[in-house]
């Protein structure tokens, strides 16, 4: 297709122009015109242009493309065929609604594609074609076209799958391409399993299905494929069809291209768009299909209509002027090419360059806009920001984005006379001269920054809950267009997720939709039955019909429990169930999120592996007797007359991960638990086994409690250790001195392998509040060592009767950046000790400015689901004035700007070991770990 813009295209003769221009007219004067929009007037303008080309029976056709004198948003489409006596066709289509960043119709060669793997990839018949395929999985056979693409896109391309005898052919399209161990797919196949047909992310060179395509395609027949990507929302279509959409907001951006696992296959017409900023697209009216028998489409849902310009307290879109904004400092500032343009920027020790609407915003608001760094500098810290909640020049808010990272940009940031406060960080990075969609939202004292759709960071502050929007840069060159912002005070919003777990992971869904295919049983309590079938207009009743059904459930198979409801004398037990990677069995609920969890007494198992436990209430879960990767997730533990959630003898590869846990009251008993059931017992089979995430649990410990988190294995010789446990992000609160109180967390004999990192441990007991090694210092030796750990980006504010806030009792290790707080004990209490470095801790001696004991009359401070608020972790948080042993005040679980440290995991003799399945990965994500 050829295209001629008289603008850009200056060597053309505009009488060439006018001579076709007068020819097309003559044809209009020969055809009835149809048209699928009224007008009055034709007015060809500057930007109208000419297309040739062919249709798909080998016509010539010839398009002009004409502005409007009526709506000059839209463009008319003027269509004939030179050899047709068709009526021509008058179309009206929208200006400039997307871009075309990717058009490859390989009519000569593929030269734009690069090879990761595979076969023969190369141009045959106008077609790229993959031959002698390679037969690796997840995809075998990968080539991508050398542009990235970001932000929003669509992309339409043409494929087949050459058959062969295999009922398992198939092709992929590939996108947010990374390298050959990160990329997304979506696979199309002439069968379905989880292995294949759908929406695959690949992280770490391991492949997770995230939408399952019910559909099925045949080989050798050509199938137009779409995928659309709004935010961090994925469409994909086959033939028109909507096959499926999922929510992912891990990373989309990146290239795009095709694939197969083991498949000889054929591509064409490869074309990927993106959205023009400040334009409303016209979908593209969809050809006239030829007569052959299609099946009726599954109706679209209308979707939302994006707010008329009257519910906009600004929109600003400077087509022609500077509008309402106002400079306060720094460079030129004014309007180049329809954006708010920042040039001969001035330098600044926060941000150097501001201007602010006129208008003041107050209560809870949505800001978008559209935001970019002009041009790429010598320097790797270009930069732009964001402003709101704007007092004047030393006191607002703003969103930093940065090309690189640290604590002074990259993230949301408070100003207060003058002083900037990092209040998150965004771990993520900005291309220079690359346009990005910016959105603010303020709920209450939460503050959510999203950049192309995708959440970048989130805080809670009301410092300021009034003021100005606007734009900013510490000293570089930027532009801005598109600047709105609406009022959402009378609208309750769904609060975004910081991150989005797939269904197949264990995330949360509202109503647990059948989207992979896993067989799935309800129980109701209050309407089932046990002699229903099991779905969800004819549950079940009861928790013992789901124990007597598990003991032969199938893989993947779920049971969901309705929430807001109770399922009294429920304490069962489950046997030898057995789901499989990727297809675990899982206990969970289902319902609105917004009603209660379901209502569980006692529920135990025995053996099994793969099993997921979630969502649900309970007064005690249990896991025992070589039970195996196992997820317990997400749930609420009280009420229960012994240990909270537990796991007995030897079972493996458990993560416990995001429950809350109060009021689990018995003296003498822990709260989360793994050792020998009473403790000590005489045989081996006891032991507690190896390789367990505890990770970002809340525990309120009752006075009885024993422990909060207690990992103690017994028995066992030096070649039968229980190794590998991660302590990860916990917040644990023991209540005053009393009963058999003893320590937040304890991890004693025969642990080898310990990483204890960011967790916090507070209030009063009466030994430590980390006990780490041998319970009793006699112990430590040969035949009870505890040995290899990492403690480190820990904070505890502790006042026992006796002990520490960390006693250390193991050997080989490192303890860096903790920050121990007592009045009463020593920060560390140190027994004989061999190969243990220690650096940057902050200990009760210390007498670092702005770090102090809480205060726990306030019951906010007293409750550990307020420990993440910045209200409380300020506590911890070093004085701007310190300039500690580094000269930044990096000294401690915090920097002086709030930063977690002390999160990076290092290797314990050699490794890392089990990294736990892909919800702990998020969750790592979520919490700062990194590797």
């Amino acid at each position: 297709m050829v295209r001629i813009n008289v603008r850009k295209q200056k060597c053309i003769s505009l009488i060439v122009i006018f001579s076709m221009l007068v020819s097309m007219f003559a044809v209009i004067s020969l055809y009835p015109i149809k048209t699928k929009a009224a007008t009055t007037a034709l007015n060809p303008v500057e930007d109208s242009f000419i297309m040739g080309g062919t249709n798909s029976t080998g016509d010539k056709t010839v398009t002009l493309l004409l502005k409007s004198a009526v709506d000059t948003d839209k463009l008319l489409s003027f269509n004939s065929k030179d050899n047709s006596t068709s009526n021509p066709e008058l179309v009206i289509i929208s200006s400039s609604s997307t871009e075309e960043v990717i058009n490859e119709n390989f009519t000569s060669s593929a030269s734009n594609f690069t090879v990761v793997n595979g076969g023969t990839w190369n141009v045959s018949n106008g077609r790229y074609a993959l031959t002698s395929p390679a037969n690796v999985a997840p995809l075998g056979n990968i080539s991508v076209n050398n542009t990235s693409v970001t932000g929003d896109f669509t992309i339409k391309t043409l494929a087949k799958v050459i058959g062969t005898t295999s009922t398992w052919d198939d092709f992929s399209v590939i996108f947010g391409y990374q390298n050959a161990s990160n990329y997304y797919f979506a696979s199309f196949n002439e069968s379905n399993d989880l292995n294949t047909n759908g929406v695959f992310k690949i992280v770490g060179g391991t492949a997770t299905q995230i939408l399952d395509f019910t559909t099925i395609i045949a080989s050798g027949t050509d199938y137009n494929v779409e995928i659309n990507r709004t935010g961090s929302s994925i469409e994909v279509k086959l033939a028109g069809i909507i096959l499926g959409s999922i929510s992912n907001n891990i990373n989309l951006d990146g290239k795009v291209g095709y694939g197969s696992k083991n498949d000889a296959c054929e591509f064409d017409n490869l074309i990927v768009s993106i959205p023009v900023s400040g334009s409303t697209p016209t979908p593209t009216p969809t050809p006239t299909p030829t007569p052959t028998p299609t099946p009726t489409p599954t109706p679209t849902p209308t979707p939302t209509p994006t707010p008329t310009p009257s519910n906009y307290i600004i929109n600003e879109a400077f087509t022609s002027g500077t509008g309402n904004m106002t400079k306060v400092s720094g460079g030129t500032w004014g309007v180049v090419s329809g954006r708010y343009d920042l040039s001969a920027p001035a330098a600044g020790t926060v941000i150097g360059n501001i201007a602010t609407h006129s208008t003041s915003i107050s209560g809870d608001f949505t800001l978008t806009t559209n935001a970019k760094v002009e041009s790429n500098t010598a320097s790797a810290w270009d930069d732009f920001a964001v402003i709101f909640g704007y007092q004047d020049a030393s006191n607002y808010y703003f969103a930093s984005f940065n090309e690189s990272n640290d604590a002074s940009t990259n993230g949301i940031f408070k100003v207060v006379s003058g002083t900037s406060t990092q209040l998150a960080d965004f771990t993520t990075m900005i291309t220079a001269a690359t346009d990005y969609s910016i959105e603010i939202n303020r709920t209450g004292s939460t503050i959510t920054v999203k950049r192309n759709g995708t959440t970048v960071g989130s805080t809670s502050d009301v410092t300021y809950t009034s003021g100005k929007v606007g734009y900013g840069t510490k000293n570089d060159a930027a532009s801005f267009d598109n600047l709105k912002v609406i009022a959402t005070s009378s609208v309750t919003p769904t609060p975004t997720p910081s991150i989005t777990l797939s269904y197949a992971e264990g995330g949360p869904s509202a109503l647990d939709p059948d989207s992979l295919g896993f067989p799935k049983f309800y129980i109701d309590s209050t309407s089932g039955n046990d002699s229903n079938a099991g779905t969800i207009d004819a549950p079940w009743k009861s928790v013992s019909k789901v124990s007597n059904h598990a003991e032969t459930a199938a893989q993947g198979t779920h049971y969901l429990f309705k929430r807001g409801l109770v399922y009294a004398n429920s304490q069962t037990d489950f046997y030898n169930i057995n789901g499989a990677d990727g297809k675990r069995i899982v206990f969970g609920a289902y319902g609105p999120l917004i009603a209660s969890k379901p209502r569980l007494d006692n529920i135990q198992f025995y053996g099994g592996t793969y099993l997921m436990i979630r969502d649900l209430h309970c007064k005690q879960i249990v896991v025992r007797s070589g039970t195996s990767h196992t997820i317990i997730y997400n749930n609420e533990v009280s009420g229960q007359g012994k240990q909270g959630i537990a796991a007995f003898k030897r079972v493996n590869h458990i993560s416990i991960v995001s429950n809350y846990l109060h009021d689990v009251a018995y003296s003498g008993e822990d709260v989360i638990v793994l050792h020998a059931e009473s403790w000590v017992q005489s045989t081996y089979e006891y032991d507690i086994g190896s390789h367990h995430w505890i990770m970002d649990n809340t525990i309120m410990m009752s006075g009885g409690n024993e422990d909060g988190i207690d990992i103690c294995s017994e028995h066992g010789s030096s070649n039968d250790r229980a190794i590998d446990f991660k302590v990860i992000g916990n917040r644990i609160m023991a209540q005053p001195n009393s009963g058999d109180t003893n320590n937040a967390v304890q991890i004693g004999h025969w642990s080898e392998k310990a990483w204890v990192m960011g967790n916090i441990t507070g209030g009063n007991t009466k030994e430590d509040s980390m006990r780490l090694g041998p319970w009793q210092d006699s112990w430590k030796g040969v035949t009870e060592i505890a040995q290899h750990y990492q403690v480190s980006g820990n904070a505890s504010f502790f006042n026992g009767t006796a002990g520490a806030n960390i006693r250390i009792n193991f050997d080989h290790g490192k303890v860096f950046h903790n920050t121990l707080l007592s009045t009463t004990c020593n920060g560390f209490k140190w027994i004989t000790s061999t190969g243990v470095t220690t650096a940057d801790n902050i200990t009760t001696s210390s007498n670092v400015p702005g770090v102090s004991y809480p205060n726990l009359s306030d019951s906010f401070n007293k409750d550990p689901r307020n420990w993440n608020e910045i209200r409380f972790l300020e506590y911890f948080i070093p004085d701007a004035s310190w300039s500690g042993n580094n000269g930044d005040a990096t000294i401690g679980a915090f920097d002086k700007d709030g930063k977690r440290l002390g999160m990076k995991m290092e290797p314990l003799n050699g490794s890392l070991e089990w990294m736990g399945p892909p919800l702990v990965q998020l969750k790592c994500q979520e919490i700062g770990i990194t590797f």
